[in-house]
């Protein structure tokens, strides 16, 4: 399953990069390891850096893009769980160093093989960028204004630790990058 899980999350990042990032530098992977729980893969296409994190145990995953523009910043969560329906609102609460913090906004739910679903917003709907990201140790999605089903995606352990330092190193390896402040 592990291998199912990485494949499809890396081919829907490798498909919004490859349509977003232009080819002014070289393409780079910065980590890519993986044991019987966990994957995480961390590389740059173009000017767009692109980590996957996946958990065999809990079946899911998490992605981000970070790139120049609002386009190539992406936070893609990957579940086994069914929630809600393409362009719902969904609620998404990060754990972070500093508490929970929560953003609403429309999300995109699509399922790039059965019973195994994506669920992806931009870093500027979500109101958070890179910058945020590297302090958030969870992901906790919910369909707006209901008690019903979650998907959690667990973002914690030596492999976080791993997978943020070198996001961090890819980021600082790109002429610029988007973030709220911009």
């Amino acid at each position: 399953m592990l291998r199912k899980l990485s494949a499809a999350c890396a081919a829907s990042l490798a498909l919004i990069a490859s349509a977003s990032s232009a080819q002014q530098l070289e393409p780079k992977v910065f980590l890519e390891a993986g044991d019987s729980i966990h994957f995480v893969s961390i590389s740059r296409e173009g000017t767009t850096c692109m980590m996957t994190f996946v958990n065999e145990i809990d079946q899911t995953g998490v992605s981000l893009l970070v790139g120049r523009t609002v386009a190539t910043n992406h936070l893609s969560l990957y579940s086994t769980k069914d929630i809600g329906a393409h362009g719902d609102n969904f609620e998404l609460s990060r754990q972070t160093l500093n508490g929970i913090r929560e953003s609403t906004t429309t999300f995109s739910k699509k399922s790039p093989q059965p019973g195994f679903y994506r669920y992806a917003s931009s870093l500027n709907q979500l109101r958070f960028d890179f910058d945020d990201f590297r302090t958030t140790g969870g992901f906790l999605l919910n369909v707006a204004g209901t008690d019903g089903p979650s998907v959690f995606v667990g973002f914690n352990g030596t492999e976080r630790d791993r997978a943020v330092a070198a996001m961090v190193e890819c980021v600082e390896s790109l002429p610029e990058y988007w973030s709220l402040d911009d």
